[in-house]
């Protein structure tokens, strides 16, 4: 069984290298999802709180479960933001992956994960479910564009006790140049909380 498990990822990872460039990160990003999914949802059987890596030598781990429900779209979040975790995943910003003070803040690439971005409107609802098996919905408010070299993300001093989710990409959207120093900033408010349970009998 151990023999088998190596031989998919090694096959995965195969697969992956013969694909073209653009193509290559595009589709490792997508199948590395797959990965992330099993270990999340392993994550979720288990009482334990051992961490559940995608792959041996992955230096990340699934922490969060991010979804765009309007769009119907969703990715297992990882628990970093470094260049490699972020090859495969959203990360959560070392500082805010717990939300303990009100704040989570999610960054992907915007031409795989966060493209779908470019598609959220003004009132889109957002779930955010964690290892606790709690689910927290939010509700986009304002989307902007900064300039890292100079300007910082701003925080809504006006959302109640400061709970919000904030998703970050580069920008601009399909854009040519490989590094730039602008962020499309997407600032959602915390609407309420469910559990997994109730959520999924909705």
């Amino acid at each position: 069984m151990v023999k088998l498990k190596y031989a998919i990822y090694i096959s995965l990872l195969l697969g992956l290298y013969f694909l073209g460039n653009a193509g290559y990160m595009l589709a490792k990003a997508n199948l590395a999802q797959i990965l992330l999914e099993r270990s999340w949802n392993q994550a979720l059987a288990q009482t334990s709180s051992e961490f559940q890596r995608p792959w041996p030598w992955a230096d990340f781990y699934p922490a969060a479960k991010l979804t765009f429900v309007g769009l119907k779209s969703s990715y297992i979040v990882a628990n970093i933001d470094s260049g490699q975790a972020l090859a495969f995943a959203p990360g959560f910003s070392a500082k805010n992956i717990s939300g303990d003070d009100g704040v989570s803040i999610i960054s992907a690439h915007n031409d795989s994960h966060f493209s779908v971005l470019e598609s959220l409107k003004w009132g889109d609802e957002l779930m955010l479910e964690d290892r606790s098996k709690t689910i927290k919905y939010y509700r986009v408010e304002n989307a902007y564009v900064i300039d890292t070299r100079s300007e910082f993300i701003q925080l809504d001093a006006s959302v109640e006790d400061s709970k919000e989710l904030i998703l970050v990409t580069c920008y601009p959207f399909k854009g040519v140049e490989p590094s730039t120093p602008y962020r499309y900033i997407v600032q959602a408010s915390y609407i309420r909380n469910d559990t997994i349970a109730v959520a999924h009998n909705l």
